[in-house]
């Protein structure tokens, strides 16, 4: 843990890598890392956390997602769509949501661009389960 917090950047995020070649900054890596603070400080109680959260968090949301809900691939470009990205988010924004409820709308909203961009890539993958847990999380029924 203290290692990821060490090595947040100023504006919230963190690099895929330590060497110079692996300093980009991903939507997927990023939800992984946020997923991981949170799982700390749920499991431990130590709130010293909290705030770097809350910086990846507001990075995050502001870097990795276009109005209509399309997950970007780094902070500086959209492509290629990848529906790792998107997933991540969906879980990403459905663990944080009790300690930051706007997460919801955008769990929702990033959800809902999925089914309608990227269904069959989903119900390709592992007999469509990334696909039944995103309509589990908005309440539906599974195909």
């Amino acid at each position: 843990m203290r290692y990821s917090l060490q090595h947040q950047l100023p504006n919230g995020s963190w690099y895929y890598g330590e060497m110079p070649s692996l300093r980009w900054v991903d939507g997927f890596h990023t939800g992984f890392v946020l997923d991981s603070l949170l799982q700390y400080v749920d499991s431990t109680g130590d709130c010293q956390p909290l705030q770097s959260l809350q910086r990846g968090l507001d990075y995050y949301k502001e870097h990795f997602f276009l109005s209509d809900g399309t997950a970007k691939y780094t902070n500086e470009s959209l492509y290629p769509i990848d529906v790792r990205c998107a997933a991540q988010a969906i879980q990403t924004f459905a663990l944080l949501r009790n300690r930051f409820p706007h997460c919801v709308a955008l769990m929702h909203l990033v959800a809902h661009w999925a089914i309608r961009h990227l269904q069959d890539s989903l119900l390709a993958m592992e007999s469509g389960t990334n696909a039944l847990r995103i309509r589990n999380i908005l309440g539906r029924k599974p195909l």
